[in-house]
């Protein structure tokens, strides 16, 4: 299950533009636009205006930027400035290791190779003026796959919007 908190300097009629960010691996290198494109899909069905990423990847380009995760307040600006945007999501995906594991059934041993698994998600709406965080959502469930984890950060959101 997913936690989310909203800032009451949060308004639905101010914040309606968002740019999200490809989510950032942490334990894996790179970037991942997938879970990004779920969670702007359930914005769009929410209400919310997405803009599209190939604007948003000549923006970061233009303005010599990468998507590290981190943004100063001026940087913020400047992108929302250029989009035309209220906020920005930014995201990490937290992955652990399942070491590999024997069992003995009987006299024979059955054995099964280590894997990465992603732990968890958190998705941080940020007020591009501001640079508050608006909206933070987290999910840890570890019964709760990889699909499953973004789509409990988009219905937690939406309940706790809901019963703002």
């Amino acid at each position: 299950m997913a936690s989310t908190a909203i800032s009451k300097n949060f308004s639905p009629s101010k914040h309606r533009k968002i740019a999200v960010l490809p989510f950032q691996n942490n334990g894996q290198s790179g970037t991942d636009s997938q879970i990004a494109d779920k969670l702007s899909l359930r914005l769009m069905e929410r209400g919310f205006t997405i803009v599209e990423r190939s604007q948003l990847e000549r923006v970061f380009e233009e303005v010599k930027l990468n998507y590290t995760g981190a943004l100063s307040q001026a940087e913020l600006k400047k992108i929302g400035k250029v989009l035309s945007v209220d906020m920005i999501i930014m995201g990490t995906l937290q992955y652990a290791y399942a070491p590999s594991q024997t069992t003995l059934v009987g006299n024979y041993a059955s054995s099964t190779e280590g894997y990465l698994f992603l732990q968890s998600e958190t998705a941080r709406f940020i007020d591009i003026e501001t640079g508050e965080v608006l909206i933070n959502s987290f999910c840890c469930d570890k019964d709760i796959g990889e699909n499953g984890k973004i789509n409990e950060i988009a219905s937690s959101i939406e309940l706790t919007l809901q019963n703002r």
